[in-house]
């Protein structure tokens, strides 16, 4: 599935350029040696599995779309998973001081009704755990929308020294506002198909009448 972002105010007139990777250069001074490992094996997995793709020329020249500033979550608990990408979405741009995620609609917040979505956990039968990063990967972004989606990443050069690469992101990256509600939407039509399949009809009605997958907290 492709998407694209929902768009409140449009456009957005400050690029973020010299910001994000200012913040990758202090980054990249900043990590520790196995941080950087993490974070380079990290991006890429995401370059491997298209997740992200490098910048061209052309568009590395272009004065347009908008860079976000990315940083390294690690996640000690989850050794198949140690580094996740996050997307600064709400830091404060420099003029407008609103942030990206101030021009895009939120949909659904289940945050703000925590205590039923808590209710409806533990009235379940039964409940699916996932990790809701690999979930937003799974729906590409549209070209046009993706351009507001750079960011800069910390690789390593020909003698194994970092260095930072420009890239974007081709897929719903983690800390966007919307990312939760469109992958959660697009993941409810999907599962429609199969409402003829007397296979699955019976745990698609469940999915969608008790809305299990829809905890994106």
């Amino acid at each position: 599935y492709t998407t694209s972002l929902p768009w409140l105010n449009w456009p957005i007139d400050e690029t973020n350029r010299e910001v994000a990777w200012q913040f990758a250069k202090k980054l990249m001074k900043k990590l520790k040696p196995e941080q950087l490992q993490q974070f380079q094996a990290t991006y890429k997995d995401g370059l491997d599995r298209k997740f992200f793709v490098r910048l061209t020329k052309e568009e590395l020249e272009q004065d347009c779309g908008h860079w976000i500033v990315t940083f390294p979550v690690f996640q000690d608990d989850k050794p198949l998973h140690a580094c996740r990408l996050v997307w600064m979405a709400n830091q404060p741009m420099k003029i407008s001081k609103r942030s990206f995620n101030q021009h895009l609609a939120a949909g659904y917040n289940n945050v703000s009704n925590l205590v039923i979505m808590l209710i409806k956990f533990r009235a379940a039968k039964w409940t699916m755990i996932g990790d809701i990063s690999r979930m937003y990967h799974k729906f590409a972004v549209n070209y046009d929308d993706s351009l507001f989606l750079k960011f800069v990443a910390i690789t390593e050069d020909e003698e194994g020294k970092p260095r930072l690469e420009a890239c974007r992101s081709q897929t719903l990256p983690f800390g966007l506002v919307s990312s939760g509600f469109i992958a959660t939407l697009l993941m409810r039509e999907h599962v429609k198909k199969y409402l003829d399949n007397p296979e699955y009809a019976k745990s698609v009605r469940q999915l969608l009448t008790h809305e299990i997958g829809r905890a994106h907290v």
